[in-house]
């Protein structure tokens, strides 16, 4: 399994992304579909059926390019990844690691996180230790390991982080 996660991830953005709109399309009758409609109704009670429906396509249709940037994580080139991903003030960062102090950065889950914090490490001179949930399934818990310790860092299971 490890070894076609890393066959994907060498694919281009653009053949990714289409995968994504067909895995997208998938993903809305097998992914916790009554859950996400659920939930889209609690956040958005003030939207028609319609709209909500929408929402629904969107989030899917993102999560899924979420899931093969994922992957492309294994091969993608610290040139393009500068090119998505750009820090705003890094040098905020860098002026609290000149002075010897640690830095927590909290971010959600609306982006590619995972490109985020390797962002964090290519371009300040910190070297970024993501927290990380450790997942139930032991192949995928080794390859999101790989893909979080890639720019050097070393990640922290949530259970032994700072609460």
């Amino acid at each position: 399994m490890r070894i076609l996660f890393k066959v994907i991830g060498t694919f281009p953005l653009w053949l990714l992304y289409q995968v994504a709109y067909l895995l997208s399309i998938l993903a809305r009758f097998i992914y916790r579909p009554k859950v996400v409609l659920a939930n889209l109704k609690v956040a958005f009670p003030e939207k028609s059926t319609a709209e909500i429906g929408k929402i629904k396509r969107q989030f899917y249709r993102n999560f899924m390019e979420i899931v093969v940037e994922v992957l492309k994580t294994v091969s993608i080139s610290e040139k393009e990844l500068n090119k998505r991903v750009r820090l705003v003030n890094p040098q905020l960062l860098e002026q609290e690691y000149q002075n010897g102090n640690s830095v927590m950065i909290f971010a959600s889950h609306f982006c590619n996180w995972e490109w985020a914090a390797h962002a964090v490490s290519l371009q300040t001179s910190y070297q970024l230790d993501p927290v990380y949930k450790i997942q139930a399934n032991q192949v995928l818990d080794q390859f999101m390991y790989q893909i979080r310790s890639c720019s050097g860092g070393t990640p922290i299971p949530k259970e032994n982080a700072v609460r």
